[in-house]
């Protein structure tokens, strides 16, 4: 899932939840429930390590990440949430997933090295035992699950 995906969910529940301890815990948790719907990526992964399309790969993670300051930025410009410190929290939890994997990507660990696992098993379990979606289908599923978060939480 893009990290863009991840901030805006984190955002939401952060905006929902009642401190900012429980707004970084279900943020974190709200990162594995978004990540095992198949989004078209699970194959962009091996491409990257086998040493495939990584300049491509490089710039759209730039672009997400910046994409994500983006739409952090104005989430706090509206101010219609409760505390700062539960949404920073909530988008925190959410993305930190992918900074430990990033980071382990950088100089791997064996302290990070069972999360990177444990990330990717849970991010390619739909998508390689049964199929991968496509993009946009996935897009899709993680906009609707984006919806259900908002508007029924």
């Amino acid at each position: 899932m893009l990290i863009l995906n991840h901030t805006a969910i984190g955002a939401v529940i952060g905006k929902v939840s009642p401190d900012p301890l429980t707004a970084f815990v279900l943020g974190f948790l709200s990162h594995f429930l978004a990540d095992i719907i198949p989004h078209g990526d699970a194959h962009q992964y091996q491409d990257y390590k086998r040493g495939k399309h990584v300049r491509v790969a490089v710039f759209w993670t730039v672009v997400d990440a910046l994409a994500s300051i983006v739409v952090a930025v104005l989430f706090f410009q509206s101010r219609d949430f409760f505390s700062n410190a539960s949404v920073a929290m909530g988008i925190a939890g959410s993305v930190l997933p992918d900074a430990v994997v990033g980071f382990h990507e950088l100089k791997p660990s064996a302290y990070t090295k069972w999360f990177h696992n444990l990330h990717f098993r849970n991010h390619n379990f739909i998508a390689l035992r049964i199929r991968d979606w496509t993009f946009l289908s996935g897009a899709t599923w993680q906009l609707a699950l984006f919806y259900f978060i908002q508007h029924r939480v």
